[in-house]
């Protein structure tokens, strides 16, 4: 009597519950565990788990099996995934010893707990919580990119018009005056610079890019002749060598960004009044794609090897240090990568990072299909 209502239990509980000989092979199953395989209770009984999952799951549920009959003690709350007719279901699986009145280990009875639905909301919450993690170190990010950067160059204007006040009621030379007034265009220049390349980077976070057909040499004369109105307390000196005048490469309107943000890099980081910038283009084929071969060589104050990964790195992550100024290069080859193209620096001269820097980009060509 007791034993029929014990069956009647396990039968009727909406649960997956088996029972298997010593040899792996399913005795008896309840209605749900053959139904939730869409199977009829005689098509699992006389099979094993090799008959019914794939060789890696079962190969798992036997080891699991062993251990209890070995060990004659119950195995419980083993998480573990299983394939149905209707996908991959999680499991909270339970295996107890049916154990004899000699103590010899009969076979094998399991209790087995769907968890697919806490599995997935636990998978949401997870993808929940790395979104909102993601959006406040974004957040903490610009918030110390604005404290530190701005505050920087706005603590160098604030010197140079104290420096300039002076000069005045001094009567000093008007030379000094003069380069003082151009040091600080250029720290209200690095300041616009800046919030430009925020909004920038902030507008590449999560957009879709859409290509299209680019001139070139058009986008590149449009950005050295923006840097020489904007520069001028310094000569510039910058020269381009083509291998064609008409090179079309897969671009969008982040081109300029690229070219503007490494032409400034290379007026900023120079200590010379003349400003030389060797800018040659050319062609190169890798792993079977077109690319525009850019470099940019100029005559600053160079970047030591140990520096030269590190300059492009800038960006919000778990590593808030800010050590770097501003964030043109790390824009530069955020947009880069997008166009599945490649940037990295070399010396100017081998060996001698004082001898200024070489950047090298490469572009993939615009091919009409």
């Amino acid at each position: 009597m007791i034993k029929d209502i014990i069956k009647d239990i396990f039968e009727n509980i909406p649960l997956l519950t088996f029972y298997k000989d010593l040899n792996g092979i399913y005795v008896w199953v309840n209605q749900f565990f053959a139904d939730t395989f869409n199977l009829s209770k005689e098509e699992i009984i006389g099979k094993n788990d090799f008959e019914l999952f794939p060789r890696e799951q079962a190969e798992q549920f036997i080891k699991a099996d062993m251990e209890v009959i070995n060990n004659k003690r119950p195995k419980i709350y083993i998480e573990e995934p299983f394939e149905t007719p209707i996908g991959t279901r999680w499991a909270l699986a339970n295996k107890f010893p049916a154990i004899d009145n000699k103590g010899n280990v009969q076979g094998i009875m399991g209790i087995v707990i769907d968890i697919t639905d806490r599995k997935n909301l636990e998978s949401k919450l997870k993808e929940s919580e790395a979104l909102y993690r993601k959006a406040y170190m974004k957040e903490e990010f610009y918030k110390d990119l604005l404290a530190h950067d701005m505050k920087n160059i706005l603590q160098g204007i604030l010197m140079g018009l104290e420096v300039n006040e002076s000069l005045l009621k001094e009567h000093r030379d008007q030379e000094l005056l003069i380069n003082n007034i151009n040091f600080l265009k250029e720290q209200v220049l690095k300041g616009t610079h800046l919030i430009s390349n925020v909004m920038k980077f902030s507008t590449l976070n999560g957009a879709r890019f859409e290509f299209k057909s680019m001139d070139l040499c058009a986008v590149l004369r449009r950005s050295i002749n923006s840097l020489k109105n904007q520069i001028s307390s310094r000569d510039l000196d910058i020269s381009v060598k083509l291998y064609s005048k008409n090179i079309m490469i897969r671009g969008n309107d982040f081109l300029s960004d690229i070219f503007d943000n490494i032409l400034l890099n290379a007026v900023m980081h120079n200590k010379n009044y003349l400003v030389e910038i060797q800018i040659h283009i050319s062609k190169e084929k890798k792993n079977a794609t077109d690319y525009i071969k850019i470099e940019f060589i100029d005559n600053g104050m160079g970047i030591e090897d140990e520096r030269k990964e590190k300059i492009f790195m800038r960006g919000y992550s778990e590593e808030k240090t800010i050590h770097s100024s501003g964030l043109g290069l790390s824009l530069v080859r955020r947009i880069v990568h997008n166009y599945d193209g490649e940037i990295w620096v070399e010396d100017r001269i081998q060996g001698d990072p004082s001898k200024g820097s070489k950047f090298i980009l490469l572009i993939p060509e615009w091919r009409a299909y």
